[in-house]
């Protein structure tokens, strides 16, 4: 949490309008049939064929449609490509152990502690706080996670970490060229397909 005004009433709770809304009840096989085409593995094809409504379901079921229509095989499976997940992963536990960050995370801790929180020089230390696992944010929450805000600011924590996390990307990055660019040109066919969608053209 880094936004002192929405901190100042939920806490460290996730505001309502960025959840994921899930649905209530689960597909029914007619239903998945025709999301899916009849695929039981993802990235699996679906054959397709009819519906129980009678219409014809193309291979892939409407997934796969809308994935040709973004530039994606029908196949493709959504979500971040492995390999920029483990660049995400990996960036993120090596840029806690650079010095800047700890004496950072220290100096945040520091700063708590001059507010009268007792909380480790240790990432979300406070926003993992036990006593905050209730139904919905309380005032002593709130009061944390403002002053949690404010000694970020101060110590530059989030500045700090940002910019050596994104170093390690960049290496990454540079360690990674041939895999990435597979993901590089997918996702110039996807912008590209975005853009003629959105202006109405097939």
């Amino acid at each position: 949490m880094t936004d002192g005004p929405l901190a100042s009433h939920i806490g460290y709770r996730v505001p309502k309008d960025s959840r994921t809304k899930l649905r209530s009840t689960p597909f029914t096989q007619d239903q998945e049939f025709t999301l899916t085409g009849g695929s039981e593995t993802p990235g699996q094809l679906g054959r397709g064929g009819k519906n129980k409504a009678g219409f014809n379901v193309p291979p892939g079921g409407c997934a796969g449609k809308s994935m040709n229509r973004l530039g994606y095989p029908s196949s493709a499976i959504l979500g971040n490509p492995a390999i920029t997940q483990e660049i995400d992963k990996i960036s993120f536990a090596e840029s806690l152990h650079s010095e800047r960050v700890k004496s950072a995370l220290k100096a945040w801790s520091s700063c708590m502690h001059g507010m009268n929180y007792t909380y480790a020089a240790e990432p979300f230390s406070a926003s993992n706080d036990k006593k905050f696992l209730t139904p919905v944010a309380t005032q002593a929450e709130i009061r944390a996670a403002t002053a949690d805000i404010a000694c970020k600011f101060q110590s530059k924590l989030t500045n700090i970490w940002s910019s050596e996390e994104a170093s390690v990307q960049r290496k990454l990055i540079a360690l990674h060229q041939r895999q990435l660019q597979p993901v590089l040109r997918q996702r110039d066919v996807v912008l590209s397909k975005i853009k003629q969608l959105s202006e109405g053209k097939p």
